[in-house]
């Protein structure tokens, strides 16, 4: 049985022979491993994010996941999947990598990687979101280059997705059904984000749809909290405008007729509100950020709309520059 010693040497042997004679972890792995648990291999994950053993911090990150993800693999072939079982350290290894795999954009390799871990542990409501996280961001990432590699002209003359899109919108506003395509594996679940006060009172997700993503978090915000935001909007409410990308400028447009205001972030240098505002506001960035695991940091203020009769926003996608 290898000790630890044996994982540390293991490790730059691993790293220095891929590097030499540019071999794949699969590979070297293949031919060099005795590990018999999937600890070992999380041991081994582990000692090259420690020690920071790649070539660069990004390298780093990639070579512990991709040795953890193999581990997973092999799994099947030392361990009954009954018997699999991880310490809380282990845990906190495949959650910061995974973590770190969607901020720095390896969006393939974190979606391996969670889906794997879903796979042997099917009922990891973390693992479960996280597949979806990536998932969505794989499906935002093709489109985006399906957006890029169309010419000018044809972002001038429209596409087929803008035809659709807008059929979908007017459908809706004429209170349609969208249809969706059929998906067996659509699922309500309890999502606690591995908290203990949340294992109590976890947050209500219904499925939706896998693609595009939608969820529904029920119960999130409170009536109480409902007839504060309100209360404290309404004295701030003003005629909504638009933000025009070719000029910059922010004017009134027929496009949306609604009236506005916002709650901006108490923590802001200089702005001034009211305790029960601040309190609030930092309440439910809190929440947001616990339900959904996106990282609250940037984020704008908190938008109330009121669009009264015959009030409408028009057919837009939500970003400053279409083609981005």
């Amino acid at each position: 049985m290898p000790d630890i010693k044996d994982v540390r040497g293991l490790t730059r042997l691993l790293l220095v022979n891929a590097n030499i004679y540019e071999k794949s972890f699969d590979e070297m792995l293949d031919a060099r491993s005795h590990f018999v648990s999937l600890e070992e291999y999380l041991e081994l994950s582990y000692r090259v994010k420690f020690h920071e053993l790649g070539v660069t911090k990004d390298d780093t990150l990639v070579k512990a996941s991709e040795i953890a993800l193999y581990g997973l693999n092999q799994s099947d072939l030392y361990q009954r999947s009954n018997e699999l079982k991880l310490s809380q350290a282990r845990w906190d290894l495949l959650s910061t990598m995974t973590d770190e795999l969607y901020e720095t954009g390896f969006w393939n390799l974190g979606y391996a990687l969670c889906t794997t871990i879903l796979n042997k542990f099917p009922d990891d409501d973390e693992f479960m979101f996280k597949v979806e996280l990536f998932r969505d961001r794989l499906t935002s990432s093709n489109f985006k280059d399906k957006m890029s590699s169309r010419t000018a002209l044809q972002r001038a003359a429209g596409s087929k997705e803008d035809t659709l899109d807008r059929k979908e919108f007017s459908k809706l506003c004429r209170r349609g059904e969208l249809v969706l395509p059929p998906d067996s594996n659509l699922k309500c679940y309890y999502f606690h984000k591995n908290a203990h006060l949340r294992h109590i009172a976890g947050y209500k997700v219904e499925e939706i749809s896998h693609s595009p993503v939608i969820r529904l978090y029920h119960d999130v915000i409170l009536e109480g909290e409902i007839e504060l935001i309100k209360s404290l909007a309404f004295p701030l409410l003003e005629v909504a405008k638009v933000y025009d990308p070719n000029d910059t400028s922010v004017d009134i447009s027929e496009d949306r007729i609604s009236n506005n205001a916002w709650l901006l972030d108490p923590d802001i240098l200089g702005y001034k509100q009211p305790p029960q505002q601040a309190a609030l506001y930092r309440k439910l960035n809190q929440r947001m950020e616990d339900c959904t695991t996106l990282n609250k940091a940037g984020t704008e203020g908190l938008q109330v709309n009121n669009y009264g009769i015959g009030g409408h926003y028009l057919w837009h996608y939500d970003s400053l520059y279409y083609g981005m």
